[in-house]
């Protein structure tokens, strides 16, 4: 149904062509509704099927055969206009047809032919479907055809009753184009691809559309990458030690026996761990975010494809499971270039393993809900949700504010 709609007129030729394709190479039928085509689209058409007001008939048969009917009915196109516009006009009613001789028509090459030969050829030996129904018509005139046709409505009422007129003209044999096929088998129904081979066209297919998107996803990755480095540059200086000293007794630090052992590195872990919750915290918190709403788009603008290989019949696991792996390499790598630029400005004391990996595991995970909401929230709202969830979580179990203060999660017991 209109398929070069939207398109400029090389791509809708391009497609066009394809569909034409299909019908020389593989004998495919294809029905196709189209509007306002150009020549070379029009072309490639073999059969025409124009219809008036109300879908009734005006004329059905070989694309080759439509000019000279119309033209046998006193309708003549003028010298420039396209073929296809003009049976429009004319199926719409609001084209008259003219009293002309015969000698006097147009017969414009471009339209029938390559040259003047091959349109007096096609225009006087005229094929039987417009030969019989002319044939049909004799001796009623072309004037007394179209007297007292003085509007559109009563013009495409003529057109239906000249169509009907030249149907009943045509012979058993030259009715066979029209005849309803024999019924026949149905094909037998192809052999889908099994689920890993579905997987790997998936993520094929998926990688190509990320590559396409490439300076779109260029551009995200900078927005997390500056993130970071100016989370990084607001944040004071890395110390080592406090102003203050950790609460136990010099005998437990010394001596600790095996009852305060526990408390004993529990009270040291909290206090060398507390300076560093400020970054991980903010960090944690815009990192999420922005990788959350940047996966939760990959899936909002496939929806509607997501969809259509539903209606398919393609395995649906292997479409989520391809668009899950593609988005989270995508993720992955954005996350390790913007921690290779944070251990560069902050200089953690820490392995540079385990920040890749929490920051790998937080981006994982992010992913992972981003890409569940969309599929049980309206896509309008997906973002908003997204948002909020991933602050709120994040401030709440990160130890912002109360109930689950840092005191809370590390001193309390909680953790």
């Amino acid at each position: 149904d209109e398929p070069t709609s939207g398109l400029d007129s090389s791509s809708a030729l391009l497609v066009m062509q394809s569909l034409k394709n299909l019908v020389d190479d593989q004998g495919m039928t294809i029905v196709s509704v189209i509007h306002q085509p150009r020549k070379f689209i029009f072309d490639l058409f073999d059969s025409l099927i124009l219809l008036g007001v109300g879908g009734k008939m005006v004329y059905h048969g070989p694309v080759p055969e439509a000019r000279p009917y119309f033209e046998q009915r006193n309708y003549v196109l003028p010298l420039g206009e396209s073929l296809a516009d003009w049976l429009i006009d004319i199926s719409s009613g609001r084209m008259e047809p003219e009293e002309v001789a015969e000698e006097d028509a147009i017969t414009d090459g471009s339209e029938t032919g390559d040259d003047d030969d091959g349109v007096e050829q096609t225009l006087n030996e005229t094929q039987p479907l417009v030969r019989d129904a002319t044939a049909a018509n004799q001796g009623r005139g072309a004037h007394n055809q179209t007297e007292g046709i003085n509007d559109p409505k009563s013009r495409r009422a003529w057109l239906y009753e000249e169509w009907k007129v030249h149907y009943e003209a045509l012979d058993g044999e030259e009715r066979e184009i029209y005849a309803v096929p024999e019924q026949y088998d149905v094909p037998k129904s192809v052999t889908k691809a099994n689920f890993f081979v579905q997987l790997y066209f998936q993520i094929t297919r998926a990688m190509l559309v990320s590559y396409r998107n490439r300076f779109s996803k260029i551009i995200d990755s900078l927005v997390v990458i500056g993130a970071m480095i100016t989370i990084c540059l607001l944040e004071d200086v890395v110390v080592a030690s406090r102003g203050s000293d950790p609460e136990l007794d010099f005998e437990e630090a010394v001596r600790p026996n095996n009852k305060e052992i526990e408390k004993f590195f529990l009270e040291l872990f909290n206090y060398a761990l507390v300076p560093h919750l400020s970054f991980a915290l903010k960090a944690g918190l815009i990192v999420a975010v922005l990788i959350g709403l940047q996966a939760a788009k990959t899936t909002i603008n496939k929806r509607v494809e997501f969809f259509r290989e539903a209606a398919s019949g393609y395995d649906l696991n292997a479409y989520f499971l391809a668009i899950n792996i593609v988005s989270t390499l995508e993720h992955s790598i954005q996350i390790i270039l913007a921690s290779f630029f944070s251990i560069w400005i902050r200089n953690p004391f820490g392995s540079w393993l385990s920040y890749f990996v929490h920051f790998l595991a937080l981006t994982w995970i992010s992913v992972s809900w981003a890409l569940f909401f969309p599929q049980v929230i309206p896509a309008d709202n997906v973002v908003v949700v997204l948002g909020f969830y991933f602050a709120f979580c994040g401030l709440l179990l990160g130890g912002a504010f109360p109930p689950l203060t840092y005191e809370t999660i590390y001193e309390g017991g909680f953790i």
